[in-house]
């Protein structure tokens, strides 16, 4: 057990584990918002006003996840003209 931790890992092991865990919380994500409106429909306090807000949030939490990648990308393609122009 104690192996594992003074391993190292390959960086496409390490890629695949975060790929796999980002697309697992998502849809831990989605499944809980269904699980909260259909608990909603059955105490018979779902609303539209509800539901709106749910959809609202989850865009928004889309919305963050597009944008965190954007800003990665920026930061990746900008190191690498970077590294490319100045010469070391």
């Amino acid at each position: 057990m104690i192996e594992f931790f003074t391993t190292t890992l390959a960086e496409e092991t390490i890629s695949a584990w975060e790929v796999w865990l980002g697309n697992w919380i998502f849809y831990a994500t989605a499944l809980l918002l269904v699980f909260e409106l259909i608990r909603y429909g059955i105490r018979k306090r779902l609303s539209w006003n509800l539901v709106g807000d749910a959809a609202t949030n989850f865009v928004t939490l889309l919305g963050f996840i597009a944008i965190a990648y954007l800003l990665l990308g920026v930061f990746y393609v900008g190191t690498y003209y970077y590294s490319t122009t100045t010469s070391l």
